[in-house]
């Protein structure tokens, strides 16, 4: 999983998208207890993730930032699995021009 995703430069209107994949490496199924997003509403998620990654599988969250207006913007992805741990990844962009 990437350490942070910036999305910097992009002008009000285009909408730029980073995938973050979730991968399980063991031998034995993984589980994701939640996602959540904290911060601004410019920053949406889809994901394929269930709560249960099986073991070799992985999925993918597909960030998208989607300003509507200018100025800098930030956020939080986290992601906590079932054993406890917890996976942050901070969000970060600047929305430039409109269109």
């Amino acid at each position: 999983m990437p350490t942070a995703l910036p999305f910097d430069g992009y002008t009000v209107g285009h909408n730029p998208d980073q995938i973050v994949t979730i991968s399980n490496p063991d031998g034995v199924p993984a589980g994701i207890k939640s996602i959540t997003k904290t911060g601004s509403p410019a920053f949406t998620y889809p994901s394929t993730c269930g709560t249960v990654l099986a073991a070799g599988a992985s999925c993918t969250l597909d960030v998208t930032f989607m300003p509507t207006a200018l100025g800098s913007f930030s956020g939080m992805l986290s992601i906590y699995e079932s054993a406890g741990i917890i996976h942050a990844i901070p969000l970060t962009s600047t929305a430039v021009t409109s269109h």
